[in-house]
């Protein structure tokens, strides 16, 4: 392992002496830059890609057309699928090799992750950027300072174990370098299944962790990776067909009229060899991948797909995460026992994608469903309260007089690993988190002060059970805007319905007790009158405000 540490000492203003520990954040999947190197150490741009960067994936549709043009001509005239769906399936794939490892967990090109051995404080303008674009702890950081902030990168397809002891090493760096004998962590999404390796592989951090903040976790995988594991996905036709009728765009329009040409059968073949592809190209040993895999459905994938000599080596490092994740509720109320204060924010009732079966079963936000993110929480499934009758199980809440159901009746917090400290959101999207600004609040609060110790300290700010927002665009873009016009060049009616607009907005922002409705009528009103002034002139800007209201694709029989 590099020495990281660095020689010039403490770098903070405060000395490690500010009443703030520092706080490293642990990103989601394609949420670090990942570049290809070649053998002289150079950036290889991606295909398509004008920054270079390797991961996330950008899918070049020139090539791909031009790839494909003859065997969908083929397809098309005799009706049969001879060469297109196995085609198609490895161009798709191919997009992924340059992120692929070796049976032995390492990878097989030279790829190189921006890394941030530095606080944000000494980082560029444009990385800044990067790392705020990623989770917007700008408030965090304008009290505590940006030399108290750290952004953990990581490739996203690479191996857990390593990836964990790199963690651990970064920990100790920032101890060392903000003076600081404690620091927080902030795992998201993936983030999660990094810090379920963490925990269990090194117990003495509970010396080191102020606190943990995860942010939507996958702390038992998903059950979404075990569908793609496991290719078991959406069969309904008809189905695929119907959801590609809103896309818009010349891709979305391409991709349509190709769907509802293909001959019967030729969907689901496609995607099912797409998603195999991609599989054994990417994901099959990529050990931080397997760890999105839920516990109870590892046995059967690996002795699937990891049986044998040639993925000896990736069965052995993915059993020890097995172990890991079987141990990752002791491991968490471990370091809660010895003073680390863990928090949890888990996004719930909004579909799990919907070509995978886990969609017409569990209950989630899109990617990762409640009994993951909660590790252990029960639910109905999408706008489906539990049966009439049903008493909460109190599983891990020890007080009886404590009311863990939410009010939607959806959601039974008290069998989750932490249920007076993890708080619900309704109807968010996992993609979309960061864009809601009461989970923003909510994250900075918990770092910040030790006011809020549990999920009955705030009720009138932040109540156990609240609601998905996305007001990223009104906060960045549409509310500066306005603020920024000269009233003086504007009739005194038109003046005072702006001011009025402006008013509304930031009053509903300053509430953290969502109300859908009340966002929709603040931004809708404030995105009237910029039209009317000629601020903004685009029908699409009027009709841009929505907010989520997933319906249940798959209702109970």
């Amino acid at each position: 392992m590099e020495n990281i540490f660095p020689e010039e000492g403490v770098l903070t203003a405060c000395g490690g002496h500010c009443g703030h520990c520092p706080t490293v954040i642990v990103p989601g999947i394609g949420q670090s830059q990942v570049f290809l190197l070649d053998k002289n150490g150079k950036r290889i741009p991606n295909k398509g890609s004008k920054k270079g960067i390797n991961f996330p994936v950008d899918i070049n549709m020139r090539h791909i057309i031009s790839a494909l043009a003859l065997p969908f001509l083929r397809l098309m005239i005799t009706r049969e699928d001879k060469t297109f769906s196995d085609r198609a399936s490895k161009v798709i794939a191919g997009f992924f090799l340059p992120n692929a490892s070796g049976s032995d967990g390492k990878p097989l090109n030279s790829p190189e992750v921006a890394k941030y051995r530095k606080s944000v404080a000494r980082c560029t303008e444009e990385e800044r950027a990067f790392i705020y674009s990623t989770i917007p702890l700008t408030q965090a950081s304008k009290e505590t300072g940006e030399d108290h902030l750290y952004y953990f990168a990581y490739n996203s397809f690479g191996n857990n174990l390593e990836t964990a002891a790199e963690l651990y090493d970064m920990i100790q760096f920032v101890k060392k370098e903000t003076g600081h004998s404690k620091v927080n962590i902030v795992p998201i999404s993936l983030g999660g299944t990094i810090a379920v390796s963490l925990l269990h592989f090194y117990p003495q951090l509970c010396d080191d962790l102020n606190k943990i903040v995860f942010i939507v976790p996958g702390l038992n995988g998903t059950k979404f990776y075990a569908d793609i594991f496991g290719v078991n996905l959406n069969t309904d036709e008809d189905f695929y067909r119907s959801r590609m009728a809103g896309v818009k765009g010349l891709k979305g329009r391409l991709l349509k009229n190709i769907l509802k040409r293909l001959p019967d059968g030729a969907i689901v073949c496609l995607l099912r060899k797409t998603v195999d592809e991609i599989r054994k190209t990417l994901l099959i040993n990529s050990t931080v991948q397997w760890g999105s895999v839920p516990y109870e459905d590892y046995n059967t994938l690996t002795d699937n797909l990891l049986s044998g000599q040639t993925h000896a080596e990736i069965r052995r490092q993915t059993d020890l995460f097995h172990q890991a994740q079987g141990n990752a509720k002791t491991n968490i109320l471990n370091f809660v026992k010895n003073g680390v204060k863990v928090f949890d924010i888990v996004d719930y009732n909004y579909p799990i994608h919907t070509f995978v079966s886990a969609s017409k079963l569990f209950n989630g936000d899109g990617w990762v469903n409640i009994e993951s993110a909660s590790l252990g929480a029960v639910s109905g499934r999408i706008n489906e309260p539990l049966p009439e009758g049903y008493t909460q199980r109190n599983t891990c809440c020890a007080n009886p007089g404590h009311n863990h159901i939410s009010p939607d009746g959806i959601v039974d917090a008290s069998a989750g690993v932490l249920p007076e400290t993890t708080f619900y959101f309704r109807n968010q999207n996992h993609e979309l988190t960061a864009e809601n600004d009461v989970i923003i609040s909510l994250v900075c609060e918990l770092l910040l002060r030790d006011d809020i110790t549990d999920v009955h300290s705030r009720p009138d700010r932040f109540p156990q059970f609240n609601s998905a927002r996305n007001t990223g665009s009104l906060r960045r873009d549409i509310l500066p805007k306005a603020e920024s016009v000269d009233k003086k060049s504007l009739s005194p009616a038109d003046a005072a319905e702006l001011q009025a607009a402006v008013d509304e907005c930031k009053a509903m922002l300053e509430d953290t007790i969502v109300d859908n409705e009340r966002c929709i009528h603040a931004e809708a009103g404030l995105k009237k009158i910029l039209v009317k002034i000629g601020r903004k002139n685009s029908c699409k800007f009027l009709s841009s405000v929505h907010y989520s209201r997933p319906t249940n694709h798959y209702p109970r029989s």
